[in-house]
């Protein structure tokens, strides 16, 4: 009898292991395993595409606290596709890079260079693999062993992974070539920041650039801190939700997505550039939206079910805001 109850249990071991190997993050361990294989296929074409190409190149000495920093961006018919990090830290230098491909941010190779008791050097290497710029699918340590994807020390890298690359890109976008300040006119919307607002940060740090004002809409009035540029012309505006910036809303056609989308941009310029989207309507107001990674693009449209078929809006539809918002 106690064998018989220790095989049930090897058992149940056993296809609770299963079942864990079939699902990640999410996602089936089959379509888990093509991801992969697409991202592996686009750092080749990167780094490919890279070799053949000079990069943006910012220094700072000042801006991180382990030490001088220097930020490389490749860029690629105008979209950044790679982008690496370099810390001189005290112990010895870390260099991430960040790959980018069709789906957004999808992989980093972090080597950290090091020296032994002996004062050999040796490098330390880590693979991380996400999926839909934000999860965390895959993460090969130095031993190129897969760490457990249930565990706190998956989910935390994860996060501190997505907090540096997009913390660098901010810092590039501010300081670096190619910045609001070299083209006054053609300002860029990242992912999570507009005009050197960042989504997160406290409203107390930008409410002395701001107007705060009221927005009055078919729904009400709404209390928000309108954006302006020297001029006194409006860009947009962020929504009053507490101490922190939530949300912003960008109106002007001046600014643009690193993919060149603005508001103006048609529904099919946006799927030839975004390809495979959410669209959702709303059944009150009919505001209907398009919803791709942080951003949410505001169509001239109203559709008042929350599952929209993409293929009733015509082609033609313009876009009137471009959203960034907190992650849920």
């Amino acid at each position: 009898m106690k064998t018989h109850s220790l095989r049930g249990v090897a058992k149940c071991a056993a296809l609770t292991s299963i079942f864990l190997m079939v699902w990640v993050q999410g996602i089936s361990q089959s379509a888990l395993e093509g991801h992969i294989g697409y991202i592996r296929e686009q750092f080749q074409l990167i780094n490919k595409r890279s070799a053949n190409v000079d990069p943006l190149i910012f220094r700072s000495d000042t801006l991180h606290a382990d030490g001088p920093m220097e930020i490389k961006s490749w860029r690629f018919e105008g979209k950044e596709i790679k982008m690496q990090a370099t810390i001189r830290r005290a112990s010895g230098k870390l260099v991430t890079d960040y790959y980018f491909g069709s789906q957004g941010f999808i992989f980093a190779f972090v080597q950290e260079y090091l020296k032994d008791e002996f004062n050999q050097p040796y490098v330390l290497e880590n693979r991380y693999y996400f999926r839909d710029e934000e999860t965390l699918v895959r993460w090969l340590d130095k031993d190129k062993k897969e760490v457990d994807p249930e565990s706190e020390r998956f989910r935390k890298r994860g996060n501190d992974i997505l907090n540096d690359v997009h913390w660098l890109s901010e810092v590039f976008f501010m300081y670096g070539p190619k910045g609001p300040s070299s083209d006054a006119d053609q300002l860029s919307i990242g992912d999570r920041y507009f005009y050197g607002i960042t989504i997160g940060q406290k409203i107390e740090d930008v409410a002395g650039s701001l107007k705060k004002g009221w927005l009055k809409t078919g729904e009400g009035d709404f209390e928000v801190y309108y954006i302006t540029d020297p001029q006194g012309s409006q860009l947009g505006h962020i929504p009053v939700e507490g101490d922190k910036v939530l949300t912003i809303v960008i109106t002007t056609p001046k600014a643009s997505t690193w993919d060149g989308l603005r508001v103006g941009s048609t529904f099919a310029e946006l799927k030839e550039v975004l390809g495979e989207v959410e669209v959702h309507g709303s059944e009150i107001e009919g505001r209907t939206s398009v919803y791709k990674g942080y951003f949410q693009f505001l169509l001239d449209a109203y559709l008042y079910t929350f599952d929209v078929d993409e293929t009733t809006i015509p082609p033609e539809t313009k876009i009137k805001a471009i959203i960034l918002r907190s992650p849920a």
